[in-house]
């Protein structure tokens, strides 16, 4: 995910992870079972980064650890929401029989970045959604190999790729100064009172997306929730007290970048993994 340098905690575990499923599969697929539950992307990252090592060899648990949840086909970076479901993806498709071909090529058809109650929004953020589901699916869409994909799903490629040229893979992108991205900025954050955040995300919660409710030249709970994630790095007592003030189901984005932070931060790996477990009592799934 990234440096050693940089990040020590999360290398060990993704280290370790990805070696234990090179040498001794059977632990990794125990592993594996027991936190695949887990409703944080932090966690879920870890375990695609263990599939890929082994995936040519079990592309079938690897088809069924992407299909059983439709966020799993957004795991990936900050520069790239997709970057591990692409690749999964990938690897898997020339291994998969036609059937379960044809299940990726729908679920990818049908793929929805936002929760259901995006579609009480006021119309012009339901356009705005749409449209950006349909670059979103574009982009899985160009992940597949087309010689495994589907005459049907071939012309809603070419398609989508008329209606979005220039469409690139990247989520952070500029427009000469101008970048799209949270309110608040994680130094913001860091002086801002415990009220003001609960507040922010209380309106940010997960529904809103990439979106801001009410200005569209600023970014939902996602671009504000990587902030976060940033501040927990500095101030990890902070963000721990904040998450447990959070609602599950509302602010599960911005608890699993608290915790994707968190694991970034002086906090000891013990500690990380029992704010995991409480989390979870707690209602965060």
């Amino acid at each position: 995910m990234d440096s050693v340098r940089e990040y020590p905690i999360v290398y060990s575990v993704e280290s370790a992870i990805k070696n234990l499923a090179e040498n001794d599969v059977d632990t990794f697929w125990a592993f594996y079972e027991k936190l695949k539950v887990e409703d944080f992307f932090f966690v879920q990252r870890l375990l695609v980064r263990g599939l890929k090592k082994i995936v040519t060899s079990y592309p079938t648990k690897a088809y069924e650890f992407l299909i059983e949840d439709e966020r799993r086909f957004i795991l990936g970076s900050y520069q790239d929401c997709h970057s591990d479901t692409i690749d999964i993806i990938k690897l898997i498709v020339p291994n998969l029989d036609k059937e379960r071909l044809q299940q990726i090529e729908t679920a990818i058809s049908q793929f929805n970045m936002y929760k259901d109650s995006w579609n009480e929004e006021s119309p012009n953020i339901r356009l705005d959604r749409i449209r950006y589901n349909r670059e979103h699916r574009l982009r899985l869409l160009r992940a597949f190999p087309s010689e495994y994909m589907s005459e049907k799903t071939k012309r809603l490629l070419e398609e989508e790729k008329r209606a979005f040229p220039h469409l690139s893979d990247k989520d952070v992108y500029f427009s000469g100064v101008h970048s799209v991205g949270s309110r608040l900025s994680a130094q913001q954050m860091a002086k801002a009172k415990d009220e003001e955040l609960l507040n922010l995300f209380n309106e940010l919660s997960d529904n809103t997306g990439w979106d801001h409710p009410r200005f569209r030249s600023r970014g939902g709970t996602i671009q504000a929730s990587r902030e976060f994630g940033e501040l927990a790095k500095e101030q990890p007592e902070k963000v721990v007290r904040l998450i447990f003030k959070m609602h599950p189901k509302r602010n599960e984005i911005t608890v699993g970048h608290a915790l994707e932070g968190l694991s970034k931060s002086d906090l000891s790996s013990q500690k990380l993994l029992e704010l995991i477990q409480e989390l979870n009592k707690a209602g965060f799934e």
